[in-house]
């Protein structure tokens, strides 16, 4: 049984890892800045 589920979208170079009905974040590779957690409102904004 796996704990944390990891999403990989490679054509935004995001990851997404998440506990089901605990928690869920998401990361963003951009260029010169890294990896950034995006917000809930900027989820919700695409």
């Amino acid at each position: 049984m796996e704990f944390v589920g990891l999403s990989v979208d490679a054509e935004r170079k995001r990851v997404t890892a998440s506990v089901p009905m605990i928690a869920s974040a998401t990361a963003e590779f951009r260029e010169g800045w890294g990896c950034q957690l995006l917000t809930d409102a900027r989820l919700a904004d695409e």
